[in-house]
């Protein structure tokens, strides 16, 4: 998931995800993240994580579907 979300930050910038000036850590535990959207059962628990990274609004739904807005 977390490696999910930083490329999507990064086409949300234009911009190879390598390119961006924070790691992901800066707004957000990785691990934890991932861990948290785990599906051992094939659904997670959660329905919906929301957070900021580098300026954006970032939405993580419980189906692994990530939104970034501005």
């Amino acid at each position: 998931m977390s490696e999910q979300i930083v490329r999507a930050v990064a086409d949300n910038r234009g911009v190879d995800p390598r390119d961006l000036e924070a790691s992901l850590y800066s707004a957000i535990n990785p691990d934890a993240l991932d861990a948290l959207f785990a599906r051992a059962s094939g659904e997670s628990t959660v329905q919906r994580l929301q957070f900021h990274y580098l300026g954006h609004a970032v939405t993580v739904e419980g189906d692994g579907t990530v939104t970034v807005t501005d």
